[in-house]
């Protein structure tokens, strides 16, 4: 099953603001003519582009003995053996969770990893049932 990332208001906001910002910045620099406008084109593309991908692409995923993290063109598989907690965490540290209301997995050697599944009690229900069934 597909799990999307809960997405908060205030980080569309400043996804949404700060291209906007650079537009702004594009129609001053035509008029003014003091920077190269392709320069700032670029620029621009770049700054949508990216966090446009984050945001319509970021999803978690089970799949056979592991979880499958995306988020735009960032990927992380973590195997189901490797996760020795996963804790509720409103924590201000980024990764691959668009929401403060997260999920802090802990695996490996002292590694960890932010998620922010809109169905966070359907994801740890999976988590649980992939870890009891032993296909873990």
């Amino acid at each position: 099953m597909l799990y999307k990332s809960k997405i908060d208001t205030w980080l569309v906001l400043i996804i949404v603001g700060l291209p906007l910002v650079l537009l702004y910045w594009i129609v001053f620099a035509e008029v003014s003519g003091s920077v190269e406008l392709t320069i700032v084109v670029a620029a621009f593309g770049a700054a949508l582009l990216l966090p446009v991908w984050i945001l319509a692409a970021t999803d978690y995923r089970f799949r056979d003995d592991s979880l499958h993290i995306r988020s735009g063109p960032f990927k992380w598989t973590i195997p189901l053996d490797d996760i020795s907690r996963i804790e509720r965490s409103r924590l201000m540290i980024s990764g691959p969770a668009l929401s403060l209301d997260k999920l802090l997995i802990h695996y490996g050697s002292h590694r960890y990893v932010v998620i922010s599944p809109k169905d966070k009690e359907g994801f740890l229900s999976e988590f649980e049932s992939r870890r009891k069934s032993g296909s873990t």
